[in-house]
């Protein structure tokens, strides 16, 4: 219960870049830990790479949005990004992929996220 109390006064708190790096760390902490060979593991793989895409979706969307103030080059880079995201994980919840590259790119968004010279822009 003090958990998610927390966690709902950090979402009202925080802002802009670090609320996004929080969303990519908490959704990437599901997929590393949805073990498809586990009990119900499945299950909790599918879901996780449902949110994933959600939040892809969202995030393409939102680039795609002629007020978005990323650089033409950054936009276009992450909406193909974006592309692949939805592309490989259709892959996956098919049994033909493994989660480990969209895993390693969320990582790298939240890096990316994280440096101090973005958070500046």
């Amino acid at each position: 219960m003090i958990a998610t109390g927390y966690a709902a006064v950090q979402r009202e708190t925080l802002t802009g870049r670090a609320l996004e790096r929080e969303v990519f760390i908490r959704i990437t902490a599901r997929l590393e830990g949805a073990d498809a060979n586990a009990p119900g593991g499945p299950t909790a793989l599918i879901s996780a790479i449902d949110e994933n895409r959600r939040l892809w979706t969202t995030l393409a969307v939102d680039l795609a949005n002629p007020q978005n103030k990323c650089s033409d080059e950054l936009r276009a880079g992450l909406i193909s990004l974006a592309a692949f995201v939805q592309s490989h994980s259709r892959a996956v919840i098919a049994g033909t992929a493994s989660p480990q590259i969209l895993i390693e790119i969320n990582r790298n968004i939240i890096k990316g996220l994280s440096s101090p010279d973005v958070a500046a822009a």
